[in-house]
C-alpha cells in the first residue's frame, strides 16, 4: 500500500504514445519514460560520491561493486539465489525430464535467471512524481523494443537473439530496397553548446543514412503494431532502431519510404559471463 502523504523526492518524465492496442489495453495513451539513459556502474559510483553518500575513492567503490557482481554471478551459476535487499535473482531449469537418468540437454532443459523485486524496491514508488513531457506525433512511432535474451525493454540488444518491436504504423511494406528494420550506430552523447543549432536531417536523408550505415534485421512477424525478428551480428556499442517503410494504413502505401526511429538507445555489451566461470 502506498502512502499518499509521503514526500515527493524524485520525478520521472514520460512521453505519451497513442494507444493502438485498445482491445487489450484500455486508455487513449501508453506511457514510456522520456529518458533512455542507462547508467553504468562507474556513473552510479560517481553520483554516489557527488551526492555526498560516499566519501571514499570512486575507483575503489567501482572495483568493489564489480567484484560483488562477479561473485554473485559465479554463485548463481552454482545454483544459489542472490538477495540484494532490493531484489533477488535465482536460477531455474526449464523443460521436463523423462527419467532420473536422463542426461542434461541444454536445448530441452534451458537454464534461465528470474528477478523478483522486494517491497524495499517497489515501495519507493510512493516517493516518485510522474511528469508528462510530451505527446508523440501520430504518423508512426516505435515505443518499445524487448530483447528476449536479457528480458530488458529499450535498453539492450543480444546479437543472435529474438527481439520484439512495438509501436504503430511500423509494418514493413513497399518495393523500395531500403524497406526494413535497421540497427544503426547512435550519435555520441555530447552536451549541446550554448546557442548551437540542431541540424535535423530530412526524412530522405535519414533513409539514406540508415540504409547505408545500419544493419538490416530478419523479420519473422510483420504487423502494423509489432515486428518480431532476430538481432543481427552487431559490434559492441550503442544503437538506435529505425523502421523504413511505405506503410500508411490498411492497404495504403506512401509514395516514398519514411523512417520511424525509436526514441531510445540500445546497448550491445562486450561483457559476458566469462568472469562467472570456474
Amino acid at each position: 500500500m502506498t502512502d499518499d502523504t509521503a514526500p515527493i523526492l524524485h520525478s520521472i518524465r514520460i512521453k505519451l504514445y497513442p494507444n493502438h492496442m485498445k482491445s487489450r489495453i484500455k486508455g487513449a495513451y501508453i506511457a514510456r519514460t522520456a529518458s533512455n539513459r542507462t547508467l553504468s556502474i562507474e556513473e552510479v559510483c560517481t553520483l554516489a560520491k557527488n551526492r555526498g553518500g560516499y566519501s571514499g575513492r570512486i575507483e575503489e567503490m567501482t572495483a568493489h561493486v564489480r567484484r560483488y557482481f562477479d561473485e554473485a554471478a559465479y554463485n548463481l551459476c552454482d545454483g544459489f539465489a542472490i538477495d540484494t535487499g532490493y531484489y533477488s535473482i535465482q536460477p531455474s531449469i526449464g523443460g521436463t525430464f523423462d527419467s532420473p537418468n536422463e542426461a542434461n540437454d541444454r536445448a530441452k532443459h534451458p537454464v534461465s535467471f528470474t528477478m523478483r523485486l522486494h517491497a524495499s524496491m517497489t515501495g519507493l514508488a510512493q516517493y516518485i512524481d510522474v511528469i508528462v513531457d510530451s505527446i508523440v506525433k501520430t504518423q508512426g512511432a516505435i515505443h518499445t523494443l524487448i530483447d528476449a535474451a536479457s528480458a530488458e525493454e529499450n535498453r539492450t540488444l543480444t546479437p543472435g537473439g529474438v527481439f520484439t518491436v512495438r509501436g504503430y504504423k511500423i509494418k514493413l511494406a513497399g518495393a523500395s530496397p531500403e524497406v526494413g528494420l535497421y540497427f544503426h550506430p547512435a550519435p555520441p552523447e555530447e552536451p549541446l553548446a550554448p546557442g548551437a543549432l540542431i541540424d535535423t536531417p530530412s526524412p530522405a536523408q535519414t533513409v539514406r543514412t540508415v540504409a547505408s550505415e545500419g544493419v538490416k534485421a530478419r523479420i519473422a512477424d510483420n504487423r502494423s503494431t509489432q515486428l518480431i525478428g532476430i538481432v543481427p551480428p552487431l559490434a559492441p556499442g550503442r544503437y538506435n532502431v529505425t523502421v523504413i517503410t511505405h506503410y500508411s494504413r490498411g492497404s495504403l502505401l506512401l509514395k516514398t519510404p519514411r523512417p520511424i526511429t525509436g526514441e531510445f538507445t540500445l546497448t550491445v555489451s562486450s561483457e559476458g559471463v566469462s568472469s562467472a566461470k570456474p
